[in-house]
């Protein structure tokens, strides 16, 4: 009898808690009306990642109260990443700062009814482990989208360099040929980045700061050295056609050194599944009849 007012108290206690914080945090509804009229994000991409998509409500509502968290150093680290990660027309630094605290929330929020709900002791340090792991799954998620992000652009710029060197050769100009290869080529990643710097450059921004810019919001080694490239050929007036050729082949080389990387170090992964799972396998099924005759002679 006496568990049970404990956890009814406890019950009512983090309910109350809850429901004080969330009245404390939700914005007053002009604020919200205004922000759902500016519509300055593309719903349709947001609701592509299901860890937005299903924590929209919660994060959306504490987004306006992370302003009063300074972290310059940390706000920069971030806005850097979302960034490299394509998601900076999508959520903010403050939608981040929110998504953290959000899944913290469920989390503990979960933990406490699991507990309650179980015959088991409430367990602290459980909680609170929990909660860490909740706070810190967003950075491992825009890690993980940050590095698909980066492989698909290495996989579609070699294809992207030949289509743009054979334009050129063709006797396109340089903007001409990424508008034509733009136009031909829709689901493509690299192109899409390429066609913001050409909306750059049609709203007066000149070709080599486009491409400075196309390099900062990609952040891939070998997109920033071929554009570094262009941009040194252009202000010295070299032939672009050339420079993308040897790119060109250059890049295709650097993929085909990656690729022995990779069947090099596909041996040595292969020897711990070999050793532990393969070998103690081909032993029995070898020695184990020989072993059985001896033990029954």
């Amino acid at each position: 009898m006496h568990l049970d007012i404990v956890e009814i108290f406890l019950f009512l206690t983090t309910g109350g808690s809850i429901v004080l914080v969330a009245l404390l945090l939700l914005p007053d509804q002009e604020t919200l009306k205004a922000q759902r009229a500016l519509k300055v994000r593309d719903e349709s991409e947001e609701n592509k990642y299901l860890l937005l998509k299903y924590t929209k409500v919660i994060y959306t509502f504490l987004t306006p109260h992370m302003t009063a968290l300074a972290l310059p150093r940390y706000r920069e680290r971030k806005e850097r990443a979302l960034v490299k990660a394509g998601l900076r027309d999508i959520i903010d630094v403050d939608d981040f700062l929110a998504l953290k605290c959000s899944l913290l929330l469920l989390v503990f929020v979960f933990k406490i009814i699991s507990a309650l709900t179980s015959t088991e002791a409430l367990d602290v340090s459980s909680i609170v482990l929990w909660c860490v792991v909740g706070f810190f799954v967003p950075d491992i998620w825009l890690s993980m989208i940050t590095k698909r992000r980066e492989n698909r652009i290495l996989r579609e710029l070699p294809l992207f360099i030949d289509l743009l060197t054979l334009s050129v050769e063709a006797g396109l100009d340089f903007l001409a040929a990424i508008t034509r290869i733009v136009e031909k080529q829709k689901d493509n990643l690299l192109v899409s980045e390429f066609d913001k710097m050409l909306r750059e450059v049609k709203l007066g921004t000149s070709r080599a700061d486009a491409l400075r810019s196309l390099s900062q919001r990609l952040q891939v080694s070998q997109v920033s050295s071929f554009l570094s490239v262009l941009i040194q050929a252009s202000q010295m007036g070299i032939s672009i056609g050339g420079v993308l050729r040897i790119q060109s082949d250059l890049i295709r080389e650097q993929r085909f050194q990656k690729a022995e990387k990779a069947g090099a170090q596909a041996t040595q992964k292969l020897l711990f599944p070999l050793i532990f799972f393969i070998l103690p396998a081909l032993v029995l099924v070898i020695f184990g009849p020989i072993i059985l005759d001896l033990m029954g002679d």
